[in-house]
């Protein structure tokens, strides 16, 4: 069932622009409580035999533990350089957190992929700002961590091809992803069956050149288990969000699962969230709540393309 909630309009939206701090309203029936900093423990609440602990810092002298200049290091390094032997965490019975913490003075400029990754409901892994590192709601903030890769394509992928990972266990809490690159493709893709974004900004994702529509995030899967809350999606010169089941292949199964975005705000210069791809998407439960979605010049604010339509 598709849900509209409109508890707040373009609230907080100018914040971006002006300096204000942006709070997110939020409807007690409907949504659960929030935290501003959400870890492994408060989502699984069970014990593992491995609490990895990585932390991504501008200067890695005395971190308490291995330690990357920059998110992308992460992927291609964290095994072999921990206790980790694979990137599947369910074997190991392990968690895995990244800290992006302390005062950035530049921005980072690498493109991040996580590809490969075995997870599930037990087993996490979570990437979250801390400390001076995390934003308030406003880029602007002295110190706080922005991903701005300074090369075309996507700035942050959870899976690199489709389906390669499942994304469903992936948390990514309180990034600022922005997009100054003239040839941005996509502030955060994912290919696999969702996953969750908090607290997150993606702004001003350029256009793309090669003829493909630009999107701040777009997950890619004919299943989904996607969460949004917090989060705002603004300044696109393509689309906000995008639900896709286009794949390489061509996709032809139905969808299913469920779409719950929360508290946020997406606005673009086309459309604010759209939906494509597969013969039907009946089963794909979408629930939008507390949340403002706009398109800037125009066009359908919400848009639903070649298949049967959404619950």
């Amino acid at each position: 069932m598709l849900k509209l909630n409109w508890v707040f309009y373009i609230l907080c939206f100018l914040s971006i622009s002006c300096g204000k701090e942006i709070e997110l309203q939020k409807d007690p029936e409907l949504v659960s409580d929030l935290k501003s900093e959400t870890t492994i423990e408060d989502e699984v609440g069970t014990a593992v035999d491995l609490n990895l602990d990585i932390y991504v810092r501008e200067n890695c002298t005395g971190a308490p533990g291995q330690c990357y200049t920059s998110l992308s290091s992460v992927d291609g390094n964290i095994v072999g350089d921990t206790a980790l032997t694979s990137k599947n965490l369910t074997s190991q019975d392990a968690n895995i957190t990244i800290h992006i913490d302390q005062a950035w003075t530049a921005v980072d400029a690498n493109p991040v992929e996580f590809s490969g990754w075995i997870t599930d409901a037990s087993h996490h892994l979570t990437i979250q700002t801390e400390g001076a590192a995390r934003h308030n709601g406003n880029r602007n903030t002295v110190g706080v961590y922005i991903l701005d890769p300074s090369v075309a394509g996507v700035a942050l992928k959870l899976g690199v091809t489709y389906n390669d990972s499942d994304t469903r266990y992936t948390h990514v809490d309180g990034l600022i992803i922005q997009g100054t690159e003239s040839d941005q493709s996509h502030g955060i893709e994912i290919n696999g069956l969702g996953g969750r974004i908090d607290n997150t900004l993606v702004l001003d994702i350029a256009d793309h050149t090669l003829g493909r529509e630009t999107y701040g995030i777009i997950a890619q899967a004919p299943n989904f288990d996607l969460t949004i809350t917090n989060t705002v999606v603004s300044g696109s010169n393509g689309r906000g969000v995008g639900l896709s089941c286009w794949v390489p292949s061509g996709c032809t199964a139905n969808g299913s699962g469920t779409v719950k975005i929360y508290n946020s705000i997406i606005t673009a210069n086309n459309t604010g969230l759209v939906t494509w791809g597969g013969d039907d998407w009946t089963g794909v439960n979408l629930e939008v709540v507390n949340t403002y979605i706009n398109s800037g010049s125009g066009d359908a604010d919400i848009q639903q393309f070649f298949h049967g339509g959404l619950n």
